[in-house]
C-alpha cells in the first residue's frame, strides 16, 4: 500500500551534505517531540499537516492515494451504513483515517528518500537523551505535569512518576522510541563498540523512565523470538546471549524482595488475574469488542467511531465492564470497528508482508515486527499513529548494513541496474 517494495534510496546517491541529511529533521522532531503539545486531545499537528503532505505526495508524482483508501475500504462503508450508523462521527471518523493514512503514505515515501538514517536516528537519540535529563530537573515540582505522569499501575501499588515528555501519556512515549531502542540494540548486536553500547544506554534509559511494562515485555517477547528465528550463527549468538540476559535481569528483579516491589507486584497481580490495567487491555478490551460487534454486524462490524458511541451506553448496563471506558487494544479496535473481515485483513496484510517484503531479512525490521505483532494485542488503539509507523519501518528495509548478505546482495543489483551509488556508513 505504501511502496514500500521498492529498497529506499538512502542507501543510494552521493554521499550528502549536512543540509540534505536534515530536510526531514524538522518534520521528525515535531513528531516524536510536540506533536500534541497544545492541541485537543487525539489532535496531532502531523494529522493536522496532512493536507500538505498530500500536495507534497503529489508534486513526487505519488498517484492514487486516496483512491486506494477509498477502494479498501468501500465494501465496509456500504454494508455499515445499510446496517445504521451515527453519520456526524461515522464521517468525522472515517477523514481522521484518511489523515493518518496520509501522513503514514508520505513517512514511507520520505523513508526510501532519506539520505544517511542512521544519522537522524543519532540526532533523536542524542535529543531525546537531553530532554530526559532536563525532565529530571523539574521531577517532583509544580511544572512536572506535562513531562511526567503520576499513576498507580497495578492494584495495591504506590503511585510513581513515569516519563511521559509532553506526550499523552508514558507508554505512548515509550512505543514513540521503540524503533530507536531496537536500533540502537541492533548496532550493538552487530557491533558491540563502545560508540554502539553509548547509543544503546542513552535510548534505553528514558525508556526506562517511561516504565511501560507493556513495551518492556513485548519487545523482551520480540528480542527472544528474533533469536530463534534469526539463522545466522554470529547473530543467534549474540542477540540469545542478550535476550537471555535480559530476562535473567528481570527475573532477578522479580525474586529478589519478598513481593513489596512493583514489578513483583504486578506479575503477581497479572497471574491472579487481579491486575485491572491488564486486565482491561486484553480480556476485557477482547470481550466488549466481541459484544459490540455481535450487536451490529459480526462480520463487517459497528462501522467507524461507532464503537465508542456504543461502548458509552453498554458500560451502563454492564457491571462486567465497568472499568472499561474504551477498547485499549487494537486488535479489539479492529474486530469492533471492522468485525471478522477486518480482522482477517489485518492478520493476512501483516503475515504477506512479512514474507513479500523479507522482514526476516533484517534483525532491526525483524525485532519491530514482533513487537508491534505482540503488542496489538495488549494495547494501542485503531488511530494511534505512533504503531503504524513502526509497521512502515518494519515494511521498510532502512539499513542496508542491518541486512543479511542476501538481501544486501539484492540492493546491490538494484543499484548496479540503476544509476545509484551505494553510500557505505550511516552511522554504524
Amino acid at each position: 500500500m505504501f511502496s514500500t517494495l521498492d529498497y529506499p534510496s538512502s542507501a543510494m546517491g552521493n554521499r550528502p551534505g549536512f543540509f540534505s541529511i536534515n530536510k526531514f529533521l524538522p518534520f521528525l522532531l515535531i513528531y516524536f517531540f510536540v506533536n500534541n503539545v497544545g492541541l485537543p486531545h487525539g489532535l496531532q499537528y502531523t494529522t493536522v499537516l496532512a493536507p500538505l503532505f498530500y500536495v507534497w505526495l503529489f508534486l513526487k508524482r505519488e498517484k492514487f492515494i486516496v483512491t486506494r483508501y477509498v477502494f479498501v475500504f468501500f465494501p465496509f462503508v456500504i454494508v455499515q451504513i445499510i446496517d445504521g450508523v451515527n453519520m456526524y462521527y461515522y464521517v468525522r471518523s472515517y477523514i481522521l483515517l484518511l489523515l493518518i493514512y496520509i501522513v503514514l503514505y508520505a513517512c514511507a515515501t520520505m523513508l526510501r528518500r532519506m539520505h544517511a538514517p542512521g544519522r537522524i536516528f543519532d540526532m533523536i537519540i542524542m535529543v531525546n537523551f537531553i530532554l530526559a535529563c532536563l525532565a529530571l530537573l523539574v521531577l517532583n515540582t509544580s511544572h512536572s505535569d506535562p513531562i511526567w505522569a503520576t499513576d498507580v499501575i497495578t492494584s495495591g501499588s504506590e503511585a510513581i512518576s513515569r516519563l511521559r515528555l509532553l506526550t499523552y501519556e508514558p507508554s505512548y512515549y515509550a512505543t514513540l522510541m521503540v524503533p530507536f531502542f531496537v536500533f540502537a540494540l541492533a548496532r550493538v548486536i552487530r557491533a558491540p563498540k563502545k560508540k554502539n553500547i553509548l547509543r544503546f544506554i542513552l535510548i534505553a534509559a528514558p525508556m526506562l523512565m517511561a516504565f511501560s511494562l507493556g513495551v518492556i515485555a513485548s519487545l523482551v517477547i520480540a528480542i527472544y523470538v528474533a533469536s530463534l528465528w534469526t539463522v545466522k550463527e554470529f547473530i543467534r549468538k549474540k542477540i540469545i546471549m542478550l535476550s537471555i540476559g535480559i530476562i535473567i535481569g528481570i527475573g532477578f528483579l522479580f525474586v529478589q524482595n519478598s513481593g513489596h516491589d512493583i514489578l513483583t507486584l504486578r506479575v503477581h497481580n497479572v497471574l491472579s488475574g487481579e491486575d485491572s490495567s491488564g486486565n482491561t487491555r486484553i480480556y476485557e478490551a477482547d470481550a466488549l469488542a466481541y459484544e459490540l460487534a455481535k450487536s451490529t454486524s459480526i462480520w463487517w462490524g459497528a462501522g467507524f467511531g461507532q464503537a465508542k458511541l456504543m461502548l458509552e451506553s453498554y458500560i451502563t448496563y454492564s457491571d462486567r465492564f465497568i472499568h472499561q471506558f474504551r477498547l485499549t487494544n487494537v486488535v479489539a479496535s479492529t474486530f469492533a470497528t471492522f468485525g471478522i473481515v477486518g480482522l482477517l485483513a489485518r492478520f493476512s496484510l501483516e503475515v504477506y508482508l512479512f514474507f513479500r517484503i523479507r522482514v526476516y531479512a533484517s534483525y532491526f525490521r525483524l525485532m519491530l515486527f514482533l513487537f508491534m505483532f505482540v503488542y496489538q494485542f495488549t494495547g494501542s488503539y485503531l488511530t494511534n499513529i505512533a504503531e503504524y509507523v513502526i509497521w512502515v519501518l518494519a515494511f521498510t528495509p532502512l539499513f542496508p548494513e542491518l541486512e543479511d548478505k542476501s538481501s544486501r546482495h539484492l540492493l546491490c543489483n538494484r543499484v548496479h541496474k540503476g544509476n545509484y551509488k551505494l553510500v557505505a556508513g550511516s552511522g554504524a
